[in-house]
Formats: C-alpha cells, structure tokens, sequence
C-alpha cells in the first residue's frame, strides 16, 4: 500500500475531513522543507553571496512570469471541477483536460515571448548575465506549468496524499541532484536553473501521470470540449488572473527593487531570508490547498460560519507555535548558512511575522470563493500593489531591506482590510455560494462571463494571500527551492 494512502487511511475518523488534509498537505510540506533547506544550504553556499542574489532575482522574475501565464485558469479549475466532484467524474475529468491544455498553449506562448524579451528585461532589472539566464530559467516556468496542472487535478478531487507524493518527490529529487553538482564541482546558475528548476520539474510532471486515477488521461480535449468548458473557465478566471498576477508582483517587488537598487550582496542576504520565510510559509500554504476545495462548497450561513470558528480557531494555534521560531532562527542561520548572512537574520524574523499575519487572516479570506467575489480580490490587489510600490519607493532608500519589508506588511494589511470589508458587506446581504455539486446555471454562467452581477465560478488563489498561493502551489510541483 502506498505511503500516502496509508497515513490517509489512518488519519480517517480521527480528524474532519479539512484538518485530515491539511495534515497530510502539512507533513509532506514540512518534510519539503527539511529537503529544500539541504538544497538552499548547498546552493546558497555554492553560488556565494552575490551569486544568490542574481539567484533571487531570477527567481521573482520567473515567479511573476509564472503567475501571469496562469490567467487564473489554476484556481477556476480547481473550483469548477470541485464543485461537480463527485457527483458527476466525467464532467469534472472534461474540464481537467480543457485546463491541462488551455494552460500548457498559454504558458508556451508567453515564455516564447518572454524569451525573445530576455535580453533588455534583463538589462532593466540590472540582472547579472541575465540577459543568457533569464531564458534558462522561462524554461522553468513551462516545466512547472505542466506539473503544476496534474496538482491541481489532484487538489480539485481532494487527492491530498498524491500532492504529497509529488511535493516530497520532486524536493527529494532536488536535493540529490544538488548533492551530486556539488561534488563535481558543477553548481552553478546554469546547472541551478536546468537542473535544479526545469529537470525536476519535469520529473515531477512524469510521476504525476503515473499517479493519475485510472482512466484519466490528459488527451488533447475535441473543439466542442474546448468550446462548451472553455469558456467559462476563462470568464471567471479572468478576476482571478489579474488578482494573481498583482498579488505575485506584490509579493517579489522587494526582490526586484533591491536587484535593482542595491548591492547584489544585500540582494542575497534578503533573498535567503526570503526564501526561509517561504519555506515556514509551507503551514499557510498547506491551509490554503486544503481550504480552497472546501470553501468553495460552503452553502448557508451556519456553514460559513462553522467553517470561520473552525478556521480562526486552528489559525491562532498554528500562529502560535510560529513565534518559536524568532529566538531560533540567529543560531540557525549563522551555523548553517555562515557568518556572510548574518544581515539575513534580522530579515527573517521581520518577514516570519508577515507568515503569521498570513495564517491568521487565510481563513477569512478564503471565503471569497463561497460568497463568488473574485473581483474583489483583483480590486484588493490592485490596492494592495499601489501602496507597496509607494511606500517601498519611499522608505528604501532611507532603510533599505528593512524599510521594503515594513512596506510590504503594510500593504498586506490594507489589502486584507479591503477583502474583509467588502465580503462582510456581502455576507450581511445574505448571499452565499450555491452547494457542493450543483452547477451553475447557463445564465448564471453567462453573467460571469461578462463581468456583471454577483455570480461567478473558480481554484487555486488567495485573496491578498490567497490569490498569491495559485503560482505557489503550482510551483510546488516542481521549480525552484
């Protein structure tokens, strides 16, 4: 019996079927954590302070890259597929393929694009050699991209212990291949983002096939498939999209602005205490994979209610337990990693609290979905950019690092507020979304499509934060540690 299907077996009964997925989300997250701080020890080490901040820089570019190739088609299918499974598997497995393919043609039209750009995007974000490793790394973003689909098919149909086969996989696959560059003296940026990004990607794109219930096969979908779900897939995820896209750039602006106005060696410290914070984040993304589905098919005030209890109540625990960390992370940083990054340690513990104010408001802003609001999370967004880029431009050149991360908790608050605001207002009209399998009208559909009304269908985004974990979750499937 497999791994996974056996602590899934053991976990049934103990816990409710939101906990008994973020368990098991949360345990092959934290085991990608242990394996993807070996990998970022080996490469940060590697590459030395500099080289880790063009690293990172490549890095935020290839994560906005990757979000905007999304169009939101991640997370609407998440939510289109969950709502009709399992009542109808065929209907949900027509619209699992239109998504693999209307996703895949997206995503190699704009990397083409992005490739033929490489050289001056490079030269404006004063990227070393970006100009010959920007297209290395788009490579990365299609790779993804396809294992990111197969994800999403598992998380729409509640398949948690096969995301988990695919996340411990695809980091476990890193780290060995990290291991083996290093003792042939063959890490390099080059190698980090083929190897590394690309090839496991790919590898993980391959187990997830395997892995898929039998019967499904991702076959190119006939034009009346593409035709009938294909248009409400991209009427809603429309919203979705320009919310994703401005929630990944909000989230890599401090990156980019410091690759483009400070020193590289700063650029690395804050990129590696970015890249721990993310990797503490593994609990608020593990929350989201869980919630996303069962948000989506609440139905009724009690419901909505029931589900914000439940999740404000785990959310306070997990902050908790989070706060353990600050005294911790000095010692960690500097024995693992070197004296070279002690300026990462203050970092660290400043964005670990942007981490828990994330796992405190994920609940709440999840139930866009139910209350079928993705505008506003696109509105809240936009908001939440405007004032990010303001105050960055403003406190960076007096504060540096520290001054981008003030900025960026800021802007998350007024994002969460504007979210929270505004499905309040909705939840008080009594409006809610309609229950688990039962599809939306062709009128109702109709209205989503062309932006009016209250409707509106959707997977995989987070509102503030929300909207930010559709590429996240997707990269999970492979890309850079």
């Amino acid at each position: 019996m497999p791994l996974y299907r056996f602590v899934s077996l053991r976990l049934r009964g103990l816990l409710d079927p939101v906990s008994r997925g973020w368990a098991i989300i949360l345990g092959s997250n934290l085991a990608r954590m242990v394996l993807g701080f070996v990998a970022s020890v080996l490469i940060a080490r590697s590459l030395g302070l500099a080289g880790f901040g063009v690293y990172a820089g490549l890095g935020a570019v290839v994560n906005v890259t990757h979000a905007f190739s999304d169009l939101g088609l991640s997370a609407t299918a998440v939510k289109q597929m969950a709502a009709v499974w399992p009542a109808d598997p065929a209907l949900a497995y027509r619209r699992g393929r239109v998504f693999f393919w209307l996703r895949l043609s997206i995503a190699g039209f704009i990397v083409a694009v992005g490739t033929l750009l490489a050289g001056p995007l490079a030269g404006w974000l004063n990227i070393a050699q970006g100009g010959r490793l920007l297209p290395l790394a788009f490579l990365g973003v299609l790779a993804t991209a396809m294992s990111g689909t197969v994800s999403a098919l598992f998380q729409a149909t509640g398949r948690f212990g096969q995301i988990a086969a695919l996340t411990i996989g695809n980091t476990a696959l890193t780290v060995v291949l990290a291991i083996v560059l290093v003792a042939t003296g063959r890490l390099t940026l080059v190698t980090a983002l083929l190897v590394l990004g690309a090839g496991t990607a790919l590898a993980t794109f391959a187990l997830g096939l395997r892995l898929l219930p039998a019967g499904w096969s991702l076959a190119l979908p006939s034009r009346q498939e593409l035709r009938e779900e294909g248009r409400p897939l991209l009427g809603f995820a429309r919203w979705i999209w320009v919310a994703t896209t401005l929630a990944t750039i909000t989230a890599h602006l401090d990156v980019l602005l410091l690759t483009r106005f400070d020193a590289l060696t700063t650029v690395g410290a804050y990129g590696l205490a970015l890249n721990l914070a993310n990797k503490v984040d593994v609990v608020n993304h593990s929350l989201f994979t869980v919630l996303l589905p069962a948000a989506s098919a609440l139905a009724g005030r009690e419901a909505i209610g029931r589900y914000v209890r439940r999740g404000l109540g785990r959310s306070t625990v997990v902050a908790l337990l989070l706060l353990a960390l600050l005294p911790l992370s000095r010692p960690f940083i500097l024995l693992f990693y070197g004296p070279a990054y002690a300026l990462a340690v203050p970092l660290f513990q400043l964005l670990l609290g942007i981490v828990i104010f994330d796992v405190l408001t994920l609940p709440l802003l999840m139930l866009a979905y139910p209350l079928e609001q993705p505008r506003v999370l696109a509105m809240a967004e936009a908001a939440r950019l405007a004032v990010m880029a303001a105050l960055a431009a403003w406190l960076l050149p007096a504060y540096g690092p520290v001054g981008v991360v003030a900025a960026k908790l800021i802007a998350k608050a007024v994002g969460v507020s504007f979210v929270v605001a505004l499905l309040l207002r909705r939840y008080r009209d009594g409006a809610w979304g309609a229950p688990a399998g039962q599809q939306d009208s062709p009128q109702q559909q109709a209205t989503v499509e062309l932006g009016i009304g209250q409707q509106g269908p959707q997977p995989a985004g987070q509102p503030g934060r929300a909207v930010g974990e559709i590429g996240r979750h997707e990269q999970d499937g492979g890309g850079q540690q």
